[in-house]
């Protein structure tokens, strides 16, 4: 047996087994932290979802009680969050762990869909352990997938999708494939269309793909094979995924305060402009910063480009996995900017694009295969000294942990029925989830005596508005006297995050 023969046969099933195991000892960096480090906003608003959940809110129309009555203002599919209530309901884990926990599932379920993505692309079951082991020491995926967030378990589907689609084509059980692939790709586009949005496009290329091979024609003729294919695979999860955003927005557009949230209102901040699609800035942010969190390293993505060049060899499903990584940050280029996170549902198709060179380097002769094992070791190192340098310092430390030492105490002070009127901080939920009650977060300073005002505290009850946060720029006397002037009459209670005010009466 070669050396190359006996590298391949032992070492990539213990490159394996280190990156699985790394991958759980970086889930417990940092595990009874609070959820106040990267990306606060949105880990706190996927926490309060679920605080309610666990208390017995609804599930369809689930809270996020931030704008007042109806207190529903539904993004996503909230599999992730009812999922994350339930663990914290039937096991003595805290909730934020309990969120923590459900995202690491997840993480580690995407190994399952990669290996069936790769065994439908006909790569060895061996060499498949190069791409999971990528996978699981990408910076990105180590980070992200233990925060409050729904990108895991968003991805999971997707590529579950991805693999059912691959099933469907491949001719493996058509019956069980058409409902897997339907109800898979509804799961995907319900709970993050953004997500969905690259495995459904992968999923209609590969669907050309194989009708081109299966007809032998350039310009594949439709049949009602085809047309049953296209309507389990892509017709339903689209048509679902539409009325869920439908339905959404319904629930949005119940509450004045709300309305600027809904998809046609968000559409300018989602996809962003033209100048940013061109601009260098984007894809300099993108090669500096967004291929180390993905790979480790822009170089090992420069050497790959090299190497592929060299060798030729499937150089196309190397461009494919390339083009796929960059297709969803030109289509929602602006959220791709503000969130980074976001870039968590198509990195994994750069680390397949690097999988794909390195199974093309084994398979070439000379040096090749040997200097494509020193390549694998290489980027995994790479990743992890990316992982160390900078994710594992936001795992560790609570950067703003004391918002949510503030919060309890405020929230102490409530009663049970309380409702928080909050001014400053935009929408900004990580206050209202610490403070564990109920919040109207005026964002933009609407009169008290307004009729939408109105509306939204007539229909308060049982609740009732108790107190009042006056956060960031609206710390200040002049505020309070606007206030005061709308019928507000307050009582100081104290400086913490916001200055706190009972409230007396509101005439």
């Amino acid at each position: 047996m070669k050396l190359e023969q006996k590298l391949e046969r032992y070492l990539l099933p213990l490159v394996f087994l280190f990156s699985l195991g790394y991958g759980l000892w970086a889930a417990g960096a940092g595990w009874w932290n609070t959820i106040m480090d990267e990306h606060h906003f949105r880990q706190t608003q996927t926490a309060m979802t679920s605080f309610y959940m666990l208390h017995g809110g609804p599930f369809w129309k689930y809270e996020t009680p931030v704008f007042g009555p109806p207190w529903s203002i539904p993004f996503e599919f909230p599999l992730y969050q009812w999922l994350a209530a339930k663990v914290a309901a039937l096991s003595p884990i805290p909730l934020e762990q309990a969120g923590r926990l459900v995202g690491k599932f997840f993480y580690f379920a995407a190994l399952w869909p990669i290996w069936s993505i790769l065994g439908n692309l006909k790569i060895p079951s061996r060499r498949r352990l190069i791409f999971l082991s990528l996978y699981l020491l990408s910076p990105m995926y180590l980070y992200w997938s233990r925060c409050f967030l729904i990108e895991s378990t968003a991805l999971f589907f997707g590529l579950a999708y991805l693999a059912a689609a691959g099933n469907l084509f491949n001719d493996r059980n058509r019956m069980l494939s058409l409902v897997s692939v339907a109800i898979l790709g509804i799961l995907a586009g319900i709970i993050k269309a953004t997500s969905f949005a690259v495995p459904l496009f992968a999923a209609g290329l590969w669907a050309l793909w194989s009708w081109r091979e299966k007809d032998g024609k350039k310009f594949p003729t439709l049949s009602a094979a085809k047309i049953v294919d296209i309507f389990f695979c892509f017709a339903i999860p689209l048509a679902l995924t539409l009325a869920w955003t439908h339905f959404a927005d319904a629930q949005k557009h119940l509450n004045p305060l709300s309305e600027f949230i809904t998809s046609e209102r968000l559409s300018k901040w989602n996809f962003g402009s033209f100048q940013q699609r061109i601009s260098p800035a984007t894809w300099n942010m993108f090669f500096r910063k967004t291929i180390h969190d993905s790979i480790g390293h822009r170089t090992t993505w420069i050497i790959s480009v090299v190497f592929m060049l060299l060798l030729r060899k499937r150089w196309q499903l190397y461009l494919l996995g390339s083009f796929l990584f960059v297709l969803a940050p030109m289509i929602f280029t602006n959220l791709h900017i503000a969130h980074n996170y976001y870039w968590y549902a198509n990195g994994v198709f750069l680390i397949f694009a690097l999988g794909i060179l390195i199974v093309a380097m084994l398979e070439a002769k000379k040096a090749w295969p040997i200097l494509g094992m020193i390549f694998l070791i290489s980027s995994l190192l790479l990743s992890i000294r990316q992982y160390r340098q900078f994710f594992y310092y936001h795992q560790t430390v609570e950067e703003a942990a004391g918002l949510a030492t503030d919060g309890a105490l405020v929230g102490a002070m409530m009663p049970d029925d309380g409702v928080m009127l909050l001014y400053g901080w935009d929408w900004y939920p990580g206050f209202p989830y610490y403070i564990k009650h109920r919040a109207i977060m005026n964002r933009d300073v609407l009169d008290l005596r307004s009729p939408e005002m109105k509306k939204i505290i007539a229909a308060l009850p049982p609740y009732r508005l108790t107190h009042l946060a006056l956060c960031s720029q609206n710390k200040n006397p002049a505020f309070l006297a606007t206030l005061n002037q709308q019928g507000l009459q307050t009582k100081f209670l104290s400086h913490n995050a916001c200055d706190i005010y009972q409230i007396i009466s509101l005439q």
